[in-house]
């Protein structure tokens, strides 16, 4: 009795982990980063932030770039993981479900 409590258990928590899982992965992340260049226009605040700012232009950074490439293909491959982990679940609590109306 204990032991089908616990599969039971268990079945239903690979199901919320995996839909967890799988709503994690499916997050959008950024491949670049770009990174705008302003000039301060003035210094008057007393820690040296400036008021206000002039805009010349924008740049981007190579490692940026690097780490948003390197987390969208991680994102990929952890939402086929989550898909396949869902499939196992659910093709576990499908064979529980028979075994129990049998």
């Amino acid at each position: 009795m204990i032991i089908d409590a616990l599969q039971w258990v268990s079945a239903l928590c690979a199901l919320v982990a995996a839909g967890f899982w799988l709503k994690s992965a499916r997050i959008r992340t950024p491949s670049s980063f770009p990174i705008s260049v302003v000039r301060p226009d003035s210094f008057g605040l007393p820690l040296g932030e400036p008021l206000g700012a002039t805009y010349v232009g924008f740049g981007h950074s190579p490692a940026m770039n690097e780490l948003g490439e390197a987390l969208r293909k991680q994102s990929k491959w952890s939402a086929i993981a989550a898909l396949a982990a869902a499939f196992s679940a659910a093709c576990q609590a499908v064979s529980m479900i028979s075994a129990a109306l049998e």
